[in-house]
């Protein structure tokens, strides 16, 4: 037990300095510091700085994703389902701005960056969670006429603006902030919805 709590501590002291200096000017021993435990300890868990990268990047997609379901899956609705997600996501990010640094740094906002940026573990991790939006897209597009719109395009129109308009907020290259890009994503996908889609 105390060995995992450790472990946790150290991952959240490398979530911290990744997130202030990116995984380029992050330093072990920094992240050593932070966690108040010796450069050694922290190799012991961790072969290298990518390691940590890993663990940091696993543990917060973990959490948002446990709590971006537990949200969506209460909505009864499969259309209100989808931007209920819309809603989750961009409150996860709002309160996890260290994750949305790390992962507006590595990927550009790019979901198919991952892989290349973070590693197999990570691609695995987003996968699963598109394969599941893409279920719900399917749900909602069962519940009613979406025209012209497949399930695959539905959902990953959706994760990509979510991500890539957070991405944007987080690195200063939208003139709007999170909340207003919130609202707005949310509107497109309320308009499209409830137009099932037509041009």
């Amino acid at each position: 037990m105390e060995a995992a709590l450790r472990r946790a501590h150290v991952i959240d002291a490398a979530g911290a300095e990744f997130a202030e200096k990116g995984f380029h000017g992050a330093q072990v021993g920094e992240i050593a510091a932070r966690a108040e435990v010796s450069l050694g300890t922290v190799y012991a868990m961790f072969e290298a700085k990518e390691g940590l990268f890993q663990a940091v990047i696993e543990k917060a997609a973990d959490s948002i994703r446990e709590t971006v379901r537990a949200e969506v899956e209460a909505v009864a609705d499969p259309r209100e389902r989808l931007l209920a997600l819309i809603d989750s996501l961009f409150a996860c990010f709002s309160g996890n701005q260290d994750l949305l640094r790390i992962y507006a740094g590595a990927t550009h906002g790019l979901p198919w960056r991952i892989r290349q940026s973070m590693g197999d573990r990570a691609q695995v991790i987003f996968a699963g969670f598109t394969e599941w939006v893409r279920g719900l897209a399917v749900e909602a597009t069962a519940a009613g006429p979406l025209v012209e719109l497949e399930p695959d395009a539905l959902a990953l129109t959706l994760i990509g603006s979510v991500t890539t308009a957070a991405a944007a907020a987080v690195e200063g290259t939208s003139q709007q902030p999170l909340d207003v890009l919130a609202r707005d994503v949310r509107k497109v996908f309320e308009r499209i919805l409830a137009d099932g889609g037509a041009p």
